[in-house]
């Protein structure tokens, strides 16, 4: 038997900039970067969504540098 997939919890731009004590202009930097620690998220109308892994893997890239 198969389980429905968990949905992970998902934050708005300022909700993770709060999570991670940063300001919500370097979180949006993270998303438009070409290169290097890029923030993976999806854009939803005007805008963005960041799951929980996905920011845990940028802030902790952001730890290794």
């Amino acid at each position: 038997m198969t389980t429905p997939r968990q949905a992970e919890r998902a934050y708005s731009v300022t909700e993770a900039a709060e999570l991670k004590s940063v300001s919500p202009d370097l979180i949006k930097r993270a998303i438009r970067a070409t290169s290097g620690n890029t923030l993976r998220a999806k854009k939803l109308g005007r805008g963005y969504r960041i799951t929980a892994s996905a920011l845990e893997d940028w802030f902790n890239g952001l730890e290794d540098a």
